[in-house]
């Protein structure tokens, strides 16, 4: 089977707001793996968004952190978490 490269350009798509996702950060040559979302905030008056990053649990939006600028060039859906077998 093949596998498909299932990355998306921020510039064709964004995901929904506050759905973590996998994200490259930064820019060549010093691109980084990180899990991401977009947070609604207000610019300049009107309502707009943000990349925050994660800093800890994956399920929960507060544990992501908004401070700075992230540049996020790339994005994919995250996989389904394994289900633990029962020892």
């Amino acid at each position: 089977m093949k596998q498909m490269n299932q990355w998306r350009d921020v510039s064709a798509s964004l995901p929904p707001m506050e759905t973590p996702v996998l994200a490259i950060a930064g820019g060549y040559p010093n691109n980084w793996l990180c899990a991401a979302l977009r947070r609604k905030e207000m610019v300049q008056g009107e309502e707009g968004w943000r990349w925050a990053v994660s800093n800890g649990e994956l399920n929960n939006p507060s544990d992501f952190d908004d401070e700075g600028h992230c540049d996020i060039t790339h994005w994919m859906p995250l996989p389904k978490l394994p289900k633990r077998s029962k020892a």
